[in-house]
């Protein structure tokens, strides 16, 4: 499976760079401008944005919450994706 984030309601936005990718929904999904956030994947990852990673020293989903985990779609599409099992975040 190639880069990619993964939105709460889980669609799935491929990416050849998370940085790059995510100042771009920030400002097409939320409307904010770069000026205005200090770091895109942090910014995602309140709004419970997950990205998946495909690197030689790492391969796995990786989550900029701090409070909350994985909804229920997140969840589930990750099961589709990869065959992972992942735990359901707090609402």
């Amino acid at each position: 499976m190639d880069n990619c984030w993964l939105s709460p309601e889980g669609e799935v936005i491929p990416c050849e760079n998370h940085d790059k990718k995510a100042w771009d929904l920030i400002e097409e999904r939320y409307g904010v401008h770069r000026s205005e956030v200090k770091d895109p994947s942090i910014f995602l990852g309140e709004k419970r944005w997950m990205a998946y990673h495909n690197r030689p020293w790492q391969v796995e989903w990786w989550s900029y919450y701090y409070s909350k985990g994985p909804t229920q779609a997140q969840v589930d599409r990750i099961y589709e994706l990869t065959g992972d099992v992942v735990e359901l975040g707090k609402e």
